[in-house]
């Protein structure tokens, strides 16, 4: 597209240069630019973009977009001064590409808890029904042609209206995407034509970005103003009450699930096992026996919203039925590691205080075994996050090992003592490992029968974190290791 007709579309401060300029793509890395793409100089938490504009074009690019007054203009450089770039990258991406997410039937989903499995349920329900759907979140971009890694759960804007515009290429008329709250807070996802939004649940969390838990309520909640169609609401959640009631309020179509309080989609008569769940699907348009191939309950809330929102587009129950029938759950989503040696090892991502108490809730009241646990909290958490994780698990757990996640600056001791203080604090019983493979290890040998062994937080993750390196870490490869069955 050439320059001077993508800057009819977005709102300026002021252009330099000839804009009769083709460009492609554009770029917030100085060292991903050629000349037919643009550079976005953006202002982060670490570094500003604006450093990097003359390694953008000593790299090709003829464009830049700024919004800090610049000492030096190049002659040959087209400058376009924008308000503030973070939100412009959004403005000018769709643009670029077209607008795509307004061809696209876009189903955000949103909450602290359960974002990937109830992406995921959507994205196989409708594909088992007929539908071409991919899934957008932490474990990637998932499509017909297999997964691809996107490094953040919700993409930059460039990133993710180029994979809008790739998805309607290839036929694809249905996107379900995790919406965290980073990118709802840092217009990411502006711009984006959702069509229906899921709200899971809310509880403490990533109030490193947020401040408290009123500004990250008021992230997630923008999700919702955004929809044109409709909205589905955990109201078993307190967060999920208050959100469900102020969007009446302010005239969006709302729909309600839950299990305990009375909704417009409920599971009743649930039945689980280690492994499977069964309900009843209460709907406003009648109701339908579910046969799911995973457990907890938590699993079950996550039906309710991906099964919900499938139901208003439109799909029959019957469909719905057999859809989720044939679900099979994310990697590293309470995945079960089948073994030779019978054990009971289960790994999940569940890393905050309330995914580990609902985790652990359902698995010590479900089965009549000694809980294990093994777990750390990773270095951008609060203090208080690693106590109330190390409460939770000294509480329920009939034994906690205590180790390292991602630890990015911090070391695995100064991170697991607050961990340590809240089981001690709950008269718990703890291990404590450094080293994350010891601790695997140690939970693997004295396992028996007799036990469930949940591995959290790092789910399908291949990697630790420390210092600024990404170390190549695999759970369910750490596990087998020990087992002896790799």
């Amino acid at each position: 597209m050439l320059i001077s007709e993508l800057l009819t579309k977005v709102e300026t401060l002021a252009i330099k240069g000839d804009t009769n300029i083709e460009i492609d793509y554009i770029s917030i890395n100085s060292k991903d630019v050629n000349e037919k793409t643009a550079f976005m100089a953006i202002k982060g938490f670490v570094t500003d973009g604006h450093k990097y504009i003359d390694n953008a074009i000593e790299n090709g690019t003829r464009v830049v977009f700024h919004q800090n007054d610049l000492e030096n203009y190049n002659k040959n450089i087209v400058y376009v001064k924008l308000k503030d770039t973070r939100s412009g990258l959004s403005d000018v991406s769709e643009a670029l590409f077209g607008y795509p997410s307004k061809e696209l039937n876009i189903i955000g989903v949103t909450g602290t808890n359960g974002k990937t499995t109830a992406t995921y349920m959507v994205e196989s329900i409708l594909n088992n029904c007929g539908e071409s759907t991919a899934s957008i979140g932490s474990i990637g971009l998932k499509t017909k042609n297999g997964n691809t890694a996107l490094g953040k759960t919700t993409p930059e804007a460039n990133i993710l209206q180029k994979i809008f515009r790739e998805l309607l290429n290839d036929g694809v008329k249905n996107c379900v995407m995790e919406a965290s709250s980073h990118s709802l807070e840092l217009n990411r996802v502006k711009g984006v034509d959702f069509d229906y939004g899921i709200f899971t649940n809310l509880t403490i969390e990533h109030l490193d970005l947020h401040g408290d838990m009123e500004n990250y309520y008021q992230a997630k909640k923008k999700l919702f103003c955004m929809t044109s169609k409709a909205n589905l609401i955990n109201i078993d959640d307190e967060y999920g009450k208050r959100l469900a009631k102020e969007l009446k309020e302010e005239g969006k179509e709302v729909l309600t699930y839950g299990i305990e309080n009375q909704a417009d989609y409920m599971a009743i008569d649930i039945d689980m096992d280690v492994s499977s769940s069964k309900f009843t699907f209460k709907t406003p348009r009648g109701n339908i026996e579910i046969n799911m191939p995973i457990s907890a309950l938590f699993n079950v809330y996550n039906a309710l919203g991906a099964m919900g929102v499938i139901s208003e587009m439109g799909i029959s129950l019957e469909e719905i039925s057999k859809g989720i029938a044939d679900f099979e759950g994310p990697e590293g989503r309470y995945e079960i590691v089948k073994n030779n040696k019978g054990l009971n090892l289960v790994i999940d991502f569940a890393h905050t205080p309330d995914a580990i108490e609902k985790l652990l809730k359902f698995v010590k009241s479900s089965f009549d075994k000694k809980v294990v646990i093994v777990f750390g909290i990773n270095g951008a958490r609060t203090t208080e996050t690693r106590y109330l994780a190390g409460e939770v698990a000294g509480k329920y757990a009939d034994l906690s090992i205590v180790t390292e996640d991602d630890v990015y600056y911090h070391s695995v001791y100064d991170i697991s003592k607050p961990i340590i203080d809240g089981i001690k604090n709950s008269n718990g019983k703890f291990l404590y490992f450094e080293k994350r493979q010891d601790a695997v290890e140690k939970a693997v040998k004295m396992a028996t029968k007799d036990d469930i062994v949940l591995f959290l937080g790092k789910g399908n993750e291949r990697y630790l974190k420390k210092g600024g390196v990404e170390h190549y870490y695999y759970e369910i490869e750490e596990i087998k290791k020990v087992l002896g069955e790799i």
